[in-house]
């Protein structure tokens, strides 16, 4: 920390903020807008949905599948901005990263992006992309199955009181 503020200043401190806001609101509204649209289309099966009233309650498969699919698809989605976000927060560590190979500077979002395409093509966008989607399946999936059954929870209790 000392070394950012004697160097960077309080503005080290935030560098990819701006790719990180531009990567969460996305990814999020794009993981639940599929996770939304996989239910809508998740066949009716009562292993899958139990009926409580008039009530669908999605059962923990159904979250737990849709939920990844959702968190795989956003990923996909989204993943630029997570590479340039990355890349944006290690700068100033040059001496450090030095021996894991080439060290670039980038001015900000946009340079991020040129740079990158014009030195490693548009497969440098996606670069590091399979464990960030292993990781976005898994967190997403369990996100939702426990999200629901949480609400299943507390629809059961609601409705028994």
């Amino acid at each position: 920390m000392r070394k950012i503020s004697k160097y960077e200043g309080y503005r080290g401190f935030y560098k990819g903020t701006a790719p990180a806001l531009m990567l969460t609101t996305p990814e999020a509204a794009i993981r639940f807008a599929i996770y939304q649209l996989l239910n809508s289309i998740w066949p009716a099966d009562s292993v899958q949905i139990i009926k409580t009233g008039d009530k669908k309650q999605i059962g923990f498969l159904q979250s737990s599948v849709n939920g990844a699919l959702a968190g795989l698809t956003a990923k996909c989605c989204t993943y630029p901005f997570d590479l340039a976000k990355k890349r944006l927060q290690i700068q100033g560590f040059e001496e450090a990263r030095i021996r894991f190979g080439r060290v670039v500077a980038y001015t900000g979002l946009l340079d991020c992006f040129l740079i990158t395409l014009r030195q490693e093509g548009l497969v440098g966008l996606y670069k590091g992309v399979a464990p960030s989607i292993l990781k976005a399946t898994v967190t997403s999936g369990l996100t939702f199955f426990f999200f629901e059954q949480f609400s299943n929870m507390a629809r059961s209790r609601r409705n028994s009181e």
